[in-house]
């Protein structure tokens, strides 16, 4: 298990922190299942990291990915990568998901 580095805009921060972004859609791996991030101290590991067509992913797990559709998904990915054309649905990304590792109670 590593401890794996992740830029994140305010917003997906904020997110995340809240427990209503459970996935990020990557370019490329940031890690392997079992690694760690940190955000404010918060730590989260990967449950699963997977390879996947971008149109897969904001057709099925646009919800995961914070967002309140698929449109809504595609939009604030374009903005992520200053794209200026809308993205290519059949560019090959990686969802990567996780979830809070929860401190152990003192003994």
């Amino acid at each position: 298990m590593s401890l794996v580095e992740m830029t994140w805009s305010v917003k997906n921060r904020e997110l995340v922190l809240a427990r209503k972004k459970l996935a990020t859609t990557r370019r490329t791996p940031h890690g392997f299942r079992g690694d760690h991030f940190l955000i404010d101290e918060q730590r989260f590991i990967f449950t699963a990291i997977r390879p996947m067509r971008l149109g897969h992913v904001a057709e099925l797990y646009y919800q995961l990915e914070g967002a309140e559709s698929p449109e809504a998904f595609l939009k604030e990915w374009t903005e992520n990568y200053g794209l200026i054309r809308p993205p290519n649905l059949t560019d090959l990304v990686y969802l990567h998901e996780f979830s809070e590792v929860r401190a152990e109670p003192p003994a």
